[in-house]
């Protein structure tokens, strides 16, 4: 990053990084580009940009999990959009939301006119806006919101959704079903209406990233709930058959952590995942090895690849 960016154009390259696909083995080269980004952006007026572009900012480093080096410049971000939520556009809105669960903010102030904005433009929402609205709610602190009536909302507009003219496809049921059962709320309706509904879309319309959304939330269901030890059998299986040499870094490391609360057994999953982390952890920054890490503590080894 150029010392004579302006601040407008430091702010796209945060966005575009939070949008982009970025192989392994160039995650700590994006990681150094965010942190000089930073560096530059922390002796910039930044309360010029526009409601969007702040929120690109906040968005690159979100994606990308380098909040922790730069928590003043995310900070004094966050901050200068709590009293510009109500006017934004509803896109903004809702990545603005994705940016703070991401990065753990956990000020009322915040999550007050978030809440608000998104319960009255809630038949606004299309079927992969409400289930992002839903996953993304659930890594708030629930002291930090009226869950259950966020909740109860947003299954109606789902339940529009799932009629003859809605949107739900495989990705908005992926980030549905992780958000309900990681807030572990209205639990009858993903029993007998999303769970269903997955099912009738064939695990195989499904992209590998999706199905890693939905076996986490899966990870997350209380230990009672009918039908997810059922479907997360279908789910593992399909996943078994998707990963590869080119499956991202954040699908292997989600995956790790879920496998570290739901302990599967089956081998054709475990074997894929772990030879796809195996060939990337050289690669990763510290958090995703963790996450890697956290997923082998508790399989079997026998069901590892072994080494040639």
């Amino acid at each position: 990053v150029r010392d004579d960016h302006e601040v407008e154009a430091l702010a796209k390259v945060c966005g575009a990084l939070a949008t982009t696909i970025v192989p392994s083995s160039l995650e700590k080269l994006v990681g150094s580009c965010l942190d000089h980004a930073a560096a530059h952006l922390m002796v910039r007026d930044v309360s010029s940009l526009d409601f969007g572009n702040v929120v690109d900012i906040l968005a690159g480093y979100a994606v990308h999990r380098v909040r922790s080096s730069h928590p003043e410049l995310t900070r004094g971000a966050m901050e200068l959009l709590i009293s510009r939520v109500s006017d934004a556009e509803l896109n903004d809105v809702i990545r603005l939301l994705g940016a703070a669960a991401d990065l753990s903010f956990s000020d009322p102030a915040l999550y007050r006119p978030l809440s608000v904005y998104v319960l009255e433009n809630r038949f606004k929402l299309n079927g992969d806006q409400l289930g992002y609205c839903a996953q993304k709610f659930a890594k708030v602190k629930s002291s930090l919101l009226n869950a259950s009536q966020l909740y109860a909302s947003l299954r109606v507009g789902l339940e529009i959704e799932l009629g003859p003219f809605g949107t739900l496809g495989p990705a908005a049921v992926s980030t549905a079903v992780a958000g309900y059962l990681r807030a572990q709320k209205e639990l009858p309706f993903v029993r007998d209406v999303l769970f269903p509904y997955a099912e009738t879309l064939g695990w195989d319309t499904y992209s590998v990233e999706d199905l890693a959304h939905f076996y986490d939330g899966l990870s997350r269901a209380p230990e009672d709930l009918e039908g997810v030890e059922d479907i997360a059998g279908h789910v593992a299986d399909a996943i078994g058959r998707m990963v590869g040499p080119d499956t991202p870094a954040t699908v292997v490391t989600l995956l790790c952590l879920s496998f570290s609360r739901l302990a599967p057994e089956n081998k054709p999953l475990l074997e894929a995942v772990f030879q796809r982390a195996a060939q990337i952890a050289p690669e990763l920054t510290a958090p995703r090895v963790a996450m890697i890490v956290s997923g082998l503590t508790v399989v079997d080894t026998e069901d590892l690849p072994t080494r040639d």
